[in-house]
């Protein structure tokens, strides 16, 4: 239970510091994940080789060792992340793949290879001491801990204690157990003391110098804020008197004017008398400040889903609001979906979709429910980054996919070039004559003035890049449940790093390695191949249902400890039931599970069609649906795990290392196929059927070619 908690635990917070660290998307929940298991797969393997010293206490040793190992190595990989960071890459530097790969490989693998060995070796241990297999039983109270430390995680954890606090956290319960396990044995007192005096330092210095680490990240800006939120990482800093915000990593406004004015302005000036405005984000002071510069705005509606935000503007905006300025802590799109002809303007203050969580503000469904909002003459807003006078196949890609799907909901359409490339939609005609439009309404601005605007270079402009996107304009439309534009995101996210060619190689080596494994396990054990086809199975459909969280409520860093709990509950359940009788009547069972197993995939995408598309649930029913959903795909993995424990005639650590890492090995291989290859290029319910396919033949390979003699 210890190794399971600790493992998740850790395997949380590593998560949350690479996201921050890499400006991270799902995509580095999937490669976390999938090094994680390889890693912990390879430990397992290695444990087999590896036996305890002959004698009760050397096993015991072994074992005190590791749960050492597992207390202690967390902090390291943490120091080491911001170390190297600061030492490889100069300030602004973009990570491509391929260092996110190498740095997670690097980092993880002292940890991931000592907990993949200490679970063979407790499972061998407990079953030598009950005279019984126990690796099923070992698998499950692994999951119970796991289902711990997620729940506890997301309910509170992560947001009452900073990241080193949590590790201290992790330490402590280490340490107790190693104590524990060595009460009986007087020789290791004085090793006890030493070991809880080293870990006592450890765990006290690093909490101390926390910030300072953290500040590693921001060379040359003084860190003022450092926040961990339901929604993501709010970093504050400060530099040449401004100060500047940051969620994971990622720029979302600073204190220069002509941030705030270029989206106010260019969106409230296509509008004759805009009396109701909605700011999605931005900044709530400046943002609120020039809207309400026109003297027919009667109110703004400022909705940010981060209340957490709001409180780090507070530290260099001591601003008064204005009463027409109402502040709504909401997501933008569950406060608009049911508001009809509410508003005159509404501006979507969102950086590109480069995730799941930001492509939701970009989607044929959000632009839908925007214009039912939206009076009739009504404008929406949204921004691309900035393209200059040259667009390469992304940028062209993504603004011709992004026009495209505003073309599918408004009839007028245009782009205004300034820091972002601003896309006005409306049912009423748009125009880039900015400079006349201030002009005539009287505004005083810095920067949005005749002196700084020239109409006819915004207007050439405009038609440059609306030319240039224009052969693209037959592309596919992006949407919630197919978000091309997030996946364009990730393939220009890879060019730009200039590692394409690198990462195809890493790629196709996971494949060359994975297929050399099946060759190995169908030479040797069809049940090896059903617990690796079901565990691949299992793991893909536990990343889909995480994409598919974020796509429908946009907060998947607040819950990813519960779905993992979930997940990891159904593994306890499905390891934990005892599964007995001969072999005929357990082949039966193993081949029932996996047909039952089957079907849950392809429930998946009917799910995701079904009812969160169609979106006529309320919120909470379709979240313990897919808890549910989640703990039944994870359930039916569990137990063909438990089964397959049963079938596999060897020995208890033999069947603990290989089980155990083919297990691993199945989820990594699923983790990385669906994350990179599946959902981008075929989509969820083809990447589905794929997965299902692939079930399908791992049964049919072990219905064939079971030997009932080699289990009697």
């Amino acid at each position: 239970m210890v190794l399971g908690f600790s493992t998740i635990l850790a395997q949380l917070v590593i998560i949350r510091e690479f996201l921050n660290v890499f400006e991270g998307n799902e995509l580095i929940i999937g490669l976390i994940f999938c090094t994680w298991m390889i890693l912990t797969a390879a430990g397992s393997a290695a444990a087999r080789k590896i036996g305890f010293a002959g004698t009760r206490h050397g096993m015991f040793l072994q074992i005190r060792i590791l749960v050492l190992a597992e207390g202690l190595l967390p902090f390291l990989v943490i120091i080491l992340l911001y170390q190297l960071e600061s030492w490889l890459f100069p300030p602004g530097t973009e990570k491509g793949l391929t260092t996110i790969l190498l740095f997670c490989f690097v980092l993880l693998l002292p940890g991931c290879f000592t907990g993949g060995m200490l679970f063979t070796h407790l499972a061998a241990g407990i079953s030598e001491i009950t005279g019984e297999n126990r690796v099923s039983a070992s698998y499950g109270w692994e999951s119970l801990g796991s289902i711990v430390a997620g729940v506890g995680f997301s309910m509170g954890l992560a947001y009452l204690l900073t990241t080193f606090q949590l590790l201290g956290l992790l330490a402590v319960i280490n340490v107790v157990t190693y104590l524990y396990l060595g009460k009986r044995e007087e020789s290791s007192l004085a090793a006890s003391i030493v070991v809880v005096c080293l870990f006592a330092v450890i765990t006290v210095v690093s909490i101390h110098y926390e910030n300072k680490i953290r500040s590693l990240h921001f060379r040359n800006q003084e860190l003022v804020l450092w926040q961990d939120t339901p929604y993501g990482n709010i970093s504050v800093t400060s530099t040449g008197g401004q100060y500047i915000i940051y969620s994971n990593s990622t720029l979302l406004l600073h204190t220069q004017n002509f941030y705030s004015e270029e989206p106010v302005h260019f969106a409230l000036l296509q509008h004759n008398e805009p009396r109701n405005v909605m700011i999605v984000s931005g900044g709530l002071q400046p943002m609120s400040a020039q809207a309400l510069k026109y003297p027919s705005v009667r109110s703004v509606d400022y909705v940010e889903i981060n209340p957490w935000l709001l409180r780090a503007e507070g530290l260099f905006s001591d601003t008064v609001p204005d009463l027409r300025v109402k502040v709504i802590i909401k997501d933008p799109r569950e406060h608009i979906k049911r508001l009809k002809d509410s508003y005159d303007v509404i501006i979507v203050n969102a950086p590109d979709p480069s995730s799941a969580q930001l492509n939701r503000y970009f989607t044929r469904e959000f632009f839908i429910e925007v214009k039912n909002a939206l009076r009739d003459s009504g404008v929406l807003e949204i921004s691309l980054s900035a393209t200059g006078n040259y667009m390469n196949e992304e940028a062209l890609e993504l603004n011709g996919m992004i026009v495209e799907t505003l073309r599918q909901v408004f009839r007028y359409v245009t782009v205004i070039a300034g820091e972002r490339n601003y896309y006005l939609a409306s049912d009423n005609p748009v125009g880039t004559d900015i400079a006349a439009r201030v002009n005539a309404a009287g505004i005083t601005n810095e920067y949005v003035n005749p002196y700084y605007l020239d109409d006819d270079l915004l207007r050439r402009r405009s038609e440059e890049i609306l030319t240039q996107i224009m052969p693209l304009l037959t592309c596919p439309i992006n949407t919630d449940l197919s978000p091309q534009a997030y996946f364009i995101q990730i393939r220009h996210w890879i060019r730009k790093s200039g590692t394409s060619n690198i990462t195809t190689v890493f790629i196709a080596s996971v494949l060359a390695c994975l297929m050399v494994l099946l060759v190995f396990i169908l030479r040797k054990r069809k049940v090896a191949l059903g617990v690796f086809s079901s565990s691949f199975a299992g793991a893909s459909a536990e990343f889909l249902l995480l994409f598919l969280f974020q796509v429908s409520f946009g907060y998947v860093y607040r819950m990813l400890g519960v779905i993992v709990a979930c997940y990891m509950g159904g593994l306890m359940a499905g390891s934990m039931i005892r599964a007995g009788g001969n072999a005929k009547k357990l082949k039966h069972a193993y081949f029932l599970v996996q047909l039952v197993l089957i079907v849950l995939i392809l429930a998946v995408p009917a799910f995701a069609y079904g009812v969160v598309g169609v979106n006529a649930l309320p919120q909470v029913v379709i979240q313990v649906m897919l808890f549910t959903l989640t703990a039944t795909i994870a359930f039916a993995t569990g137990l063909i795990f438990n089964m397959a424990s049963k079938l596999q005639a060897t020995d208890v650590r033999h069947t603990a290392g290989t089980l155990y890492g083919i297990d691993l090995a199945g989820a990594a291989a699923g983790t990385i196929l669906t994350s990179v290859i599946l959902l981008p290029v075929t989509g969820m319910l083809w990447g589905c059927v794929i997965i299902a396919v692939l079930l399908l033949v791992s049964l049919i390979s072990f219905f064939i070619t079971f030997d009932y003699a080699a289990y009697r």
